[in-house]
C-alpha cells in the first residue's frame, strides 16, 4: 500500500535513500526530493511494515520512482497515472515492468576511482549567477528569468546548509570558464551541472572541477554517482566512473 509518510524536510533524501542502501537507481530517485520543489514523496509497503517501492512527484510534472523486488507495480501504475505528473523516471527495467517503456536513457554511473585534477579549480559560494550563465551558454539552450532566480536560490540554500558543493575554474578574469556541483544526502553525492564554456573545451578544466569536487565527497565516504548522456559516458570514464544501471524516462499516460 501506498502511503505519504510525512512532510518533506531537507534530511528526507538521505531517508528515502536509506531505505533501499546500496541501491544506485534509489538514491537517484531520491536525490531530486527538495523541500521546496517536491510536491510529495509516497511509500509502499506489505502488511509487515517492509518497504518495496518509493516515488517522489516534482512540482514541474516530473515522477521519481524506485522499486524492490516484491513490489506492487500494478499499484505503483495505478498511482502515476492517477498522479497528474506527466514523465517518470526509473530504473529502465522497472519503467518495462510498469508498461510505461523508456523514450530516452542516460548511464547512471558511479565513482570507482579517484583521479587527481590537472588544472587548478576552486570551491565556489557566491556569483552563482555567473555560474548559471556558463551553464546556459555552454548548453546553448536559452532559460527563462524565473528558472535562473529558482537556480540559484536551490543552489544558495544548499551550499550554506551544507548539502551542496561547487567548484569552478576561473579565467584570469576571474570569471568561470568550467564548474560541477554535486548535491549531498545520506551516504550519497549526487554529481551535476558539469560544464565549461566553448573557448576553454579541451583543457581538461570540466575534468579538473569533477576531480577536484570528488575528493572531500570520498574523505566523507560518499558514494558518488551521476546521470550521463551516451555521448558524455566516455567523458566520466576520463574522471574515474564507471557504468552501473541503465536509466530511462517513460511517458505516463492517465
Amino acid at each position: 500500500m501506498l502511503k505519504r509518510p510525512e512532510r518533506i524536510a531537507k534530511d528526507t533524501a538521505g531517508r528515502l535513500a536509506g531505505l533501499f542502501p546500496s541501491d544506485l537507481p534509489a538514491a537517484l530517485a531520491a536525490a531530486g526530493c527538495d523541500p521546496i520543489e517536491t510536491e510529495s514523496v509516497w511509500v509502499q509497503e506489505k502488511e509487515s511494515g517492509a518497504k518495496t517501492a518509493f516515488c517522489v512527484l516534482q512540482k514541474n510534472g516530473r515522477a521519481s520512482l524506485a522499486a524492490q523486488a516484491g513490489a506492487d507495480t500494478e499499484e505503483l501504475h495505478a498511482f502515476l497515472c492517477a498522479s497528474g505528473a506527466r514523465e517518470v523516471q526509473a530504473a529502465v527495467g522497472l519503467l518495462t515492468a510498469l508498461g510505461m517503456p523508456a523514450q530516452t536513457r542516460c548511464a547512471l554511473m558511479r565513482l570507482e576511482m579517484q583521479i587527481p585534477p590537472e588544472a587548478e579549480t576552486a570551491f565556489i559560494t557566491d556569483g552563482l549567477d555567473k555560474i548559471y550563465d556558463l551553464l546556459v551558454t555552454a548548453d546553448g539552450t536559452p532559460a527563462a528569468a524565473d528558472e535562473k532566480n529558482a537556480w540559484i536560490a536551490r543552489n544558495a540554500r544548499g551550499i550554506f546548509g551544507g548539502k551542496t558543493l561547487l567548484t569552478a575554474a576561473l579565467a584570469d578574469s576571474g570569471e568561470p570558464v568550467a564548474c560541477a556541483a554535486a548535491d549531498l544526502f545520506g551516504d550519497y553525492a549526487f554529481l551535476r551541472d558539469v560544464a565549461s564554456a566553448q573557448n576553454f573545451r579541451n583543457r581538461g578544466l570540466a575534468r579538473a572541477c569533477v576531480c577536484t569536487l570528488c575528493e572531500p565527497l570520498r574523505e566523507r565516504n560518499k558514494q558518488v554517482f551521476l546521470l550521463a548522456a551516451e555521448s558524455t559516458a566516455g567523458f566520466y570514464r576520463k574522471c574515474g566512473f564507471i557504468n552501473t544501471d541503465p536509466v530511462g524516462a517513460g511517458n505516463i499516460k492517465s
